[in-house]
């Protein structure tokens, strides 16, 4: 069998964009701010962004490029970014999706919650994580 993805270890930052701006008319429901993500994932090495857009999915390879300097120009181009992490999938949990932005990060992080179709319930449940993650940090 050919291993066709890096290991999940190798990834040492794993960041979700949001932003608000779009042209197609169905995402005027969609919060402001909050109407399109996209996922980045970093190592030592490389940053990868994929950006599951109307028509493809862009996967753009950044070779030696820091992390930080992304967050920040994402950020500075009003973008609101999520620092986040890969979890273990659960194939028996496998659900089916409308194949959109939010479904592939979904995928690509590991959720599989079903209630989650909107970026702006994304960035919650994300934003969600990271209050527990803080609450347990501070229990230990």
């Amino acid at each position: 069998m050919i291993k066709t993805s890096i290991p999940k270890s190798d990834w040492k930052r794993v960041m979700v964009s949001f932003g608000g701006d779009s042209e197609l008319w169905w995402l005027r429901f969609l919060k402001k701010g909050f109407k399109h993500c996209f996922v980045v994932l970093s190592n030592d090495k490389n940053c990868v962004i994929i950006d599951p857009i109307c028509c493809r999915t862009e996967v753009c390879v950044f070779p030696f490029v820091d992390p930080d300097r992304i967050k920040k120009f994402f950020e500075a181009n009003h973008y609101t970014v999520v620092e986040t992490f890969l979890r273990h999938p659960d194939i028996r949990k496998f659900s089916f999706g409308i194949f959109s932005c939010v479904e592939v990060a979904k995928r690509v992080l590991g959720i599989h919650d079903k209630t989650i179709q909107t970026p702006y319930k994304l960035y919650r449940f994300l934003k969600n994580e990271q209050n527990k993650k803080k609450i347990l940090d501070i229990g230990k």
